[in-house]
């Protein structure tokens, strides 16, 4: 038994000689094949004759067995790098060759994965092993490198319009999803702002990037449009009621409105014509009325009334809390002064032409209620026990006032009707005279001199008829 020769299917030169012997001198072998030849690989019968001198011949065999323990070769393809085929995280079918070679012929080879397999993102090993027909092996290996260069798809969500929640200038929470799609599994989604923020009113837009595990990348946009739709709140203060200064009305101020809203930015405004704190109010009701409108445009309103009381008025309201200092006394003497100034004052309420202005004829009775009234209340102020004392310096307050306006709106009037100055000028002084004495502190004198006003004004203006 031998080898096959290196790289060849045969084996070396192989030499013999078969012993032989004879009676008689003179014998020949003939070996077929000859001693030197070389054998296939294989089983080979070598038979050998031996003929003596007289031609007597005889035979033997043997074999020559040739083995063949060469390994074949094999060399692997380069590493190749691919890139998934689109839509898959796969490659392309990829068909690769090993080169081969053998001493004898018959062999065959083996790849796993084979060629013509398709193969998955990432590193692949492929070993090829070749056998040759004695059963000898040898491997390589190379890899498959496939790579994904193909960017996942995102498609955002529709834009999206909301209101703000109420009471704030932000949206509720609000959730999305864009949708994705990748050709690996693995692909995250990140979203600035992300879903589940509130969003400020106004248009906000949101960006979302989709990121593959292979680091591919794709992006969309969308935008969150938050509305605010709620009106402003807004209150006023409480209704006014005043008394008249003069014969235009009096000097009202209030406090602006108080609003609030869920964003800022919000103004008030008056409405048109609308007469705003610090005017002179004239004397009945008006009403005032404020906006307050925000900067989405929503408007909300209130509204109030001032009531300026003329001169009337006030004798109205003073036969009222004369009513409720008698109800302060049991003592029959007050009761009895008390019950005649509310008589004085009921009378004096058919001495006027209207709320403001006195009869000419009869309009002096007025001034002489106020003094019998001042002179009462005077009295029970420094000795009455029973009765409080503010409330009776309030009647006085208000009887002298209504006196001042009764006389300036006489002088205002005789005035625009182009009165005797002369008289005008007397009129005035004793206006003047009338107010020194309402700041002195002494109210029967103011209303003598008021009485006086009002009276050279009427009759001035009597004088033009």
């Amino acid at each position: 038994m031998t080898n096959t020769a290196p790289g060849q299917c045969v084996s070396a030169p192989i030499t013999f000689a078969p012993t032989v012997g004879d009676n008689c001198p003179g014998t020949t072998v003939v070996s077929v094949p000859p001693s030197g030849s070389t054998f296939a690989k294989g089983t080979n019968i070598v038979t050998s004759t031996v003929t003596d001198a007289a031609g007597n011949t005889n035979s033997c065999s043997f074999t020559v067995i040739v083995v063949d323990q060469e390994a074949p070769t094999i060399t692997c393809p380069a590493n190749i790098v691919t890139t998934t085929t689109p839509g898959q995280c796969v490659s392309a079918p990829v068909t690769f060759t090993p080169t081969v070679g053998d001493n004898c012929p018959g062999t065959s080879v083996v790849s796993v994965p084979p060629s013509g397999s398709t193969f998955a993102k990432g590193t692949n090993i492929v070993t090829s092993t070749v056998t040759d027909a004695a059963g000898n092996t040898n491997s390589c290996s190379f890899t498959v490198i496939v790579v994904d260069q193909e960017a996942p798809t995102i498609t955002c969500p529709a834009n999206i319009v909301t209101t703000t929640t109420p009471g704030q200038c932000v949206s509720a929470p609000i959730t999305f999803a864009p949708t994705v799609g990748d050709n690996c599994p693995g692909a995250t989604v990140v979203s600035v702002p992300p879903s589940g923020s509130t969003f400020a009113k106004g248009t906000n837009i949101v960006t979302s990037t989709v990121t593959d595990v292979a680091g591919n990348t794709n992006s969309c946009s969308f935008t969150v449009i938050v509305v605010d739709q709620e009106a402003p709140t807004i209150t006023c203060p409480t209704d006014i009621i005043t008394n008249a200064t003069s014969a235009a009305g009096t000097v009202v101020t209030f406090a602006a409105p108080v609003v609030s809203d869920n964003c800022p930015g919000v103004t008030i405004s008056n409405a048109s014509g609308s007469l705003v704190s610090g005017d002179i109010f004239p004397i009945g009701t008006t009403m005032v009325t404020r906006y307050a409108r925000d900067a989405a445009g929503n408007v909300t309103s209130c509204s109030f009334t001032v009531t300026v009381g003329g001169p009337r008025d006030d004798f109205d309201t003073a036969r009222a809390e004369i009513q409720a200092l008698r109800d302060e006394t049991t003592d029959p003497a007050e009761l009895k002064q008390l019950d005649r100034v509310l008589t004085l004052l009921t009378l004096s309420d058919t001495y006027w032409d209207d709320e403001v202005n006195l009869d000419a004829k009869d309009g002096k009775k007025v001034f002489s209620v106020v003094k019998t009234t001042i002179k009462t209340l005077e009295k029970f102020i420094a000795k009455s026990p029973n009765l409080p004392d503010a409330p009776m310096q309030a009647v006085i307050d208000r009887l002298v006032a209504a006196g001042r306006v009764v006389a300036n709106l006489a002088i205002t009037e005789a005035t625009s009707a182009g009165a005797d100055p002369a008289a005008l000028a007397k009129a005035n002084a004793a206006y003047a005279a009338g107010l020194w004495e309402i700041n002195n502190g002494t109210p029967g004198n103011a209303n003598k001199y008021l009485q006086k006003a009002w009276t050279l004004a009427t009759k001035a203006l009597a004088k033009l008829d």
